[in-house]
């Protein structure tokens, strides 16, 4: 493919890597000075390549919302450390900010003194607290921050924490697996809340403070944070290639995060200022006509940047036609242990561009043959995967927004959020890759040709197909080993229920396609046609396999599901009352006004979920349009996610409700 083969040719690797070690060179906090001077940098990098670019700026103080994203106030931290005083023979540095700016945890409050250090195995629940006397005391845990810190510091008077938490990532992390390393930590102040301290030890310093607390020996420790909170602001670069018309494509990567943080994000922020610059060169020079759509490129403070840009720009919102997110892009995979992923959209904002990132992919991807010269095999490891969120993408494709946007991100990865995560786990030619990949995929959504609108409209076709031919096969295996009336009902019933909403998603995505180039009618048609075909064909396959197997079960007809008597709770509309998803914080603010009890009863039965906890609630406020029922949201979770959690996704939207985010009609 030519563009793929020109871009190859400019792209430059080593540049980019160049400027993950500048941008990882900051410490880069959310609203504080380094993030600033890393924006800059950006700034005066893109313009110096003749990149129209300017830094906004938004305010960092409390009482400030974006959309329901309350600001915060910027924070400076000029040195911080933590000295094991007693006992006297362990004495130690335990931390220094100087030497690792991730040993304090980030956002830190001012404080200068001794405390005795108090140990809880975890600190999370009310009951770790009894018979403890905490005031004026430092506490040890390993468990999430926010919530110690409300129990730990609020409630019951500790001055401070040391975590010496590590965040299990299987099968390529455990705890103990980087005994010397430090996770990044923050904490993420609401308005009157009470500020504390806090450091962060590593596994190995935590295990041997814990040693000596339960042999029952005092455990001191000397503190000095020098920090301030103030009313400052927070910056978004923005850089535009301009096109023909006011029609937008987005390329988004988060800025931000402590030093050094080079995979998370300066790779993915490192990959978007090199593909802007090579694709402006490009077009300046001829060697790409200049774009139908511009592009724009958003480097930003992550979650916060996209909500305040979002935000400002309404107007600019129904212009930008489809978005993609760079992520964690550049890892070294020996090292890193991870896997390049493209993460789809939610099924509630289909897009047909991930399987547009697909198709670049293996056409990149040929980078090896069998030993006998036939065939084509990447050298790296790929995948598409399902959304997942967690990152920007989360709100621009929030079907309020209606940004259809994938990221293209590495995942697991042995070093997130730690100190270890330094340039030298980044990968020249993993950013290459990626950036050929992102600059083709944005360049052909701002400017695809006719030949190349063909080629994508069928591979796109093929990837829909694949699905749909993918369900039916799960689905003829369950059938086959249906061993009861009731297991032969319950197979063709879900296999049928697959198909179908796998099949209304890849039209919406078709319709995409049709919405950025509806001069393409034949084609579209073509498109619509042959997957309604497929999928006919799929259907019909199922429903003969499954009356085979019902006369092999004795039966004269395919038993069939009766419907589920509903509760007149699930009868109940969800309205959302806000543009974008409810910010985590607000979230959290709001719950933890309400009474204790009830606060309580949020938190554990949010803990008891696990990972579905990040993904369910999500996804169910996205498939919320104000004229599905909660019976009809609940399963088209259950069919995008495979996921069950009825009761709990009930009373998440009763929470909704009672926090002011949504209302039950």
């Amino acid at each position: 493919m030519r563009l793929l083969k020109l871009l190859g040719e400019n792209f430059s690797g080593p540049l980019a890597l160049n400027f993950l070690e500048r941008i990882s060179s900051y410490h880069r906090i959310q609203a504080s000075p380094g993030f600033r001077e890393a924006a800059n940098f950006c700034l005066q990098t893109l313009r110096e390549a003749g990149l129209e670019a300017r830094l906004l700026s938004y305010p960092a103080q409390e009482g400030v919302y974006f959309w329901s994203l309350p600001s915060f106030q910027e924070w400076e931290a000029k040195e911080a450390w933590c000295h094991l005083e007693e006992p006297r023979e362990e004495a130690c540095k335990l931390a220094d900010f100087a030497e690792n700016p991730i040993s304090l945890i980030q956002r830190s409050a001012p404080f200068e003194g001794k405390a005795e250090v108090i140990l809880l195995e975890n600190g999370e629940n009310l009951e770790d607290y009894q018979g403890l006397d905490l005031g004026g005391k430092i506490v040890l845990t390993s468990g999430e921050v926010s919530r110690v810190q409300k129990l730990a510091v609020e409630k019951f008077g500790a001055v401070g924490i040391l975590y010496d938490g590590m965040r299990s990532l299987p099968p390529v992390r455990e705890r103990m697996d980087l005994p010397d390393a430090r996770q990044y930590t923050s904490f993420w102040w609401e308005a009157g809340e009470k500020k504390c301290f806090g450091f962060v030890l590593t596994p190995r310093q935590g295990e041997k403070l814990r040693s000596l607390l339960k042999q029952g020996k005092k455990v001191t420790v000397k503190v000095k944070v020098d920090s301030r909170f103030y009313d400052g602001s927070f910056e978004v670069v923005e850089a535009t290639i301009p096109g023909l018309t006011d029609e937008w494509i987005l390329v988004v990567s988060h800025l931000c995060h402590p030093h050094p943080s080079a995979n998370d994000n300066a790779s993915g922020a490192a990959v978007a200022m090199e593909a802007a610059i090579v694709l402006s060169q490009l077009i300046r020079e001829g060697s790409l006509p200049k774009p139908k759509r511009g592009i724009l490129f958003l480097l930003v403070p992550e979650i916060t940047g996209t909500y305040a840009y979002l935000s400002s720009h309404e107007d600019l919102i129904p212009k930008i036609k489809a978005g993609l997110n760079l992520d964690m892009v550049g890892q070294n995979q020996e090292l890193c242990r991870s896997n390049l992923l493209i993460e789809c959209p939610p099924a509630s904002c289909p897009t047909f561009t991930p399987y547009l990132l697909a198709w670049l992919m293996e056409e990149l991807g040929a980078e090896t043959t069998a030993f006998s010269g036939v065939g084509k095999f990447p050298l790296f490891r790929w995948n598409i995967s399902p959304f997942s969120g967690g990152s920007d993408h989360y709100i621009l494709s929030d079907p309020t927004v209606g940004i259809p946007t994938p990221m293209i991100i590495q995942w697991p990865d042995r070093f997130y959020h730690t100190d270890q995560d330094k340039p030298d786990k980044a990968d020249p030619k993993m950013l290459w890759r990626v950036g050929i990949v992102a600059s083709a995929c944005v360049y052909l959504l701002a400017n695809a040709s006719r030949g190349e609108l063909t080629t994508i409209g069928y591979k796109v076709l093929a990837k829909l197909e694949g699905e749909l031919s993918e369900i039916a096969s799960e689905g003829a295996v369950k059938i086959s080993e249906s061993e009861s009336p009731q297991d032969l009902a319950l197979a063709v019933t879900n296999a049928k229920e697959r198909l179908d909403f796998r099949r209304d998603v890849g039209l919406k995505a078709i319709e995409h396609f049709a919405n950025l180039w509806p001069e393409e009618n034949w084609l579209v048609e073509n498109l619509r046609k042959w997957l309604g075909q497929h999928y006919q064909a799929a259907k019909r396959k199922l429903e003969e396999l499954a009356t085979v197997r019902a006369k092999q079960l004795g039966l004269e007809a395919i038993p069939e599901i009766p419907p589920p008597e509903l509760d007149q709770t699930f009868r109940l509309v969800p309205v959302r009352l806000h543009k974008g998803p409810p910010a985590d914080g607000e979230i959290r603010r709001r719950i933890y006004s309400l009474p204790e009890e009830e606060a309580e009863r949020w938190y554990k039965l949010n803990k008891e979920q696990g990972n579905k906890r990040y993904i369910l609630p999500v996804l169910a406020l996205y498939w919320a349009d104000g004229r599905r029922s909660l019976a009809e949201i609940l399963k088209l979770v259950e069919l995008e996610s495979g996921l069950e959690a009825r009761d709990f996704l009930v009373e998440y939207f009763r929470f909704l409700e009672k926090t002011g985010f949504v209302e039950l009609r």
